[in-house]
């Protein structure tokens, strides 16, 4: 058997690493791309990217549902992989992370104490978890026996958490102890998609309002009693109301994922108006103007008041996430590919930016940034200058 030289290993790896580096500078690793006929400059300047995955380099089973939280000068979000991380939100970097059992796919949610904040997210293994924010100190955790997909609401006392089994519950926010639960059993097909709307919490009203997998809205008392309960089931698609809904003066804007977008009363569950298209995320009120990601892969622009359509946009086939703006752009991720930007005017698309993956989980604004987690586990920051 004939041996490699020294001289013939080391005239390979000298090729090897010489075509990589070749390969990496044809391929940007973050690409844009401006948009024909739209802005004369992208509408942002990219700040870093993280990347959040440990231990061995196998491909993610899955996509990442978490999206993250600004509280003071940190980002929180969780990861499938199971670690809940803290980062400094102007350069990315890893501050502190907690090794869970489960994944982590729900979005966490701050109180602010005297003593400093606490943070709470919930994992696919129905635990509650409560750290400090400053340290990621454990504070408690709760087992709530079923998967926890949704951010949790809270206030002084209590925190409120919808579970993908149909159940409600509310924890004390100093130790985690269950103070009341209830379960909402599902009255339609038991064909649903992955997902759970957060509880709302209507503080001026005492109430909690819940969407259910079988299109069911149902608001609470803080203390566990219904007030009153509206199906907007349909005979065809998927009923579920994963959008978390959106408050407005004594309004609620909710969805189900094949068929509707609706207004209702907050007092009896009247609805105000309706539209036939379906959303599976929160939608976004900027003054009269309601903007809806639709199941359909459309990004629509709605008048709040009688629900009728100013404009829509296809954006592609894949999942879209919840729009958020700034100033007069929109943006809205895709689970296949980039984050969009769309003029909030008339939905014009002005520019894409890559994302590893595509884009499942919702984006967030801070001040004028964009923070996203992408499903190759990576944290975007951009800087919006438009």
């Amino acid at each position: 058997m004939v041996q490699p030289s020294g001289k013939s290993v080391i005239l390979f790896l000298t090729f090897f690493l010489l075509t990589a580096s070749l390969q990496a500078k044809t391929e940007p690793k973050h690409p844009i791309w401006p948009v024909r006929g739209g802005l004369d400059k992208t509408p942002y300047r990219a700040q870093w990217v993280t990347f959040l995955k440990k231990g061995k380099l196998f491909k993610y089973k899955r996509k990442e549902f978490s999206s993250p939280y600004i509280f003071g000068d940190k980002l929180f979000v969780g990861s499938d992989s199971g670690f809940f991380y803290a980062l400094n939100k102007k350069n990315g970097q890893k501050l502190w992370s907690y090794k869970g059992m489960a994944p982590i796919n729900s979005t966490p949610a701050v109180l602010e104490t005297k003593e400093g904040g606490r943070i709470f997210v919930g994992d696919d293994e129905g635990f509650l978890h409560a750290f400090n924010t400053e340290t990621g100190q454990v504070l408690w955790h709760t087992d709530l026996g079923s998967e926890v997909a949704s951010a949790p609401a809270i206030n002084i006392s209590r925190i409120f958490v919808s579970t993908m089994e149909g159940k409600i519950f509310a924890l004390s926010v100093e130790d985690g102890k269950i103070i009341w639960e209830r379960e909402h059993t599902s009255q339609g097909s038991e064909m649903t998609i992955r997902g759970t709307s957060s509880p709302v919490l209507d503080e001026s009203m005492g109430r909690l309002y819940v969407g259910f997998s079988d299109g069911t809205l149902i608001a609470f008392s803080t203390d566990g009693k219904v007030i009153w309960e509206k199906s907007f089931a349909s005979k065809k698609g998927f009923q579920d109301i994963d959008g978390t809904p959106l408050m407005d003066n004594d309004h609620l804007f909710v969805s189900t994922y094949s068929h509707g977008v609706y207004a209702v009363s907050k007092k009896n569950a009247q609805v105000l108006w309706s539209q036939d298209f379906g959303s599976a995320v929160r939608t976004l009120l900027v003054e009269d103007t309601l903007y809806v990601s639709g199941s359909d892969g459309h990004l629509y622009a709605l008048n709040k008041k009688d629900g009728s359509k100013r404009w829509d946009i296809k954006l592609g086939t894949a999942a879209l996430t919840a729009p958020i703006f700034y100033k007069e752009t929109l943006a809205v991720g895709l689970s296949d590919s980039t984050m969009n930007f769309i003029r909030m005017s008339d939905g014009h698309l002005i520019a894409k930016r890559f994302a590893k993956k595509g884009i499942s989980s919702d984006p967030i604004m801070d001040e004028n940034r964009i923070y996203y987690l992408s499903n190759g586990g990576r944290v975007y920051s951009l800087k919006m200058i438009h």
